[in-house]
């Protein structure tokens, strides 16, 4: 059995992934809001809701930004670089798959840099369809046929 081919393909953050985070975090929010609105609690544990949902609305602000990487597959490791010409240093990771629909999926790469980092990677079949087949083969490759060199 042989391993997925190389491949790289270079992500965009799409407009449909910063619609889905904002209306999700605006409706916990609201669910939230209605909770405490309609809940006989204390006034200080109302207060904490409200302070740990302003902080979800935060957190979750950086996932909207938009961003530009360039997702490299070479038969036996990941690597990760920001999307630019000429493309900067990649930075070796492994990668899984968080959510695959189909036609979109959420990866997680985490580098193997001194600094470990984890980077969400929303990808959509829409803008990279000559390579969706083969990026979906790499990232479903077993991880025994990964770690060979084809």
């Amino acid at each position: 059995m042989r391993g997925a081919p190389p491949v790289e393909i270079r992500v965009r953050r799409q407009a449909s992934w910063r619609a889905f985070v904002v209306a999700l975090v605006a409706l916990t929010a609201v669910s939230i809001g209605l909770w405490l609105a309609s809940a006989e609690i204390g006034a200080a544990v109302k207060g904490v809701f409200a302070v740990a949902t302003l902080a979800l609305g935060a957190a979750a602000l950086p996932t909207t930004a938009p961003f530009d990487l360039r997702l490299r597959w070479t038969g036996s490791s990941w690597a990760l670089s920001p999307g630019g010409t000429p493309a900067p240093q990649p930075v070796a990771g492994v990668l899984t798959v968080a959510i695959d629909l189909g036609r979109w999926m959420l990866l997680r790469f985490v580098d193997e840099s001194p600094r470990t980092r984890t980077t969400w990677i929303p990808v959509q079949r829409a803008g990279i369809e000559g390579d969706w087949h083969a990026l979906r083969c790499a990232v479903h490759a077993p991880r025994a046929l990964a770690a060979r060199t084809p």
